[in-house]
């Protein structure tokens, strides 16, 4: 399934790569009909790998989702709730970028996963620098987007 998913312009050069993986997954999963999001680690995990994560194998993956939400929580851009270890209850509007005010960069679930399943923690970099690249293509619109592939044969 191809979703896109978006992060706001002017944010994306503040946040680290772990904040803009996070980010990016939270906005994927939240949606109008919730006002809560109940999330973890590990499906975080999951969603940016496509794969279900290994506590031992993946360690500092898990530390980087964990990096990701103290700095999202630290600049106020997600309202986390409640959080109990590895879980998180964040308020939903927290996670959405409103398409019609704002500038936004639009990444696919499977462009994100196809950088971590390559290559695991190192995938933080490789996603912001990715998110900067795609940030500056297209300056005639509202959104800023060309895929993996594009690129490639462009």
């Amino acid at each position: 399934m191809d979703v896109d998913i978006g992060i706001r312009k002017d944010l994306q050069p503040q946040y680290t790569g772990e904040e803009i993986a996070v980010f990016l997954i939270l906005n994927y999963l939240q949606n109008d009909k919730n006002e809560n999001l109940f999330i973890s680690v590990d499906a975080i995990g999951y969603f940016l790998t496509g794969k279900f994560i290994d506590s031992q194998i993946d360690k500092n993956l898990i530390k980087g989702i964990k990096k990701g939400f103290e700095g999202l929580k630290k600049e106020e851009d997600v309202s986390i709730l409640d959080q109990n270890r590895n879980n998180y209850i964040i308020n939903s509007k927290s996670c959405r970028v409103d398409t019609k005010k704002n500038n936004f960069i639009i990444v696919h679930l499977w462009e994100i996963q196809k950088i971590f399943s390559s290559l695991g923690a190192y995938g933080f970099n490789v996603l912001r620098f990715f998110v900067n690249i795609i940030g500056t293509i297209n300056g005639n619109s509202k959104s800023w987007h060309m895929t993996q592939d594009d690129m490639v044969l462009s």
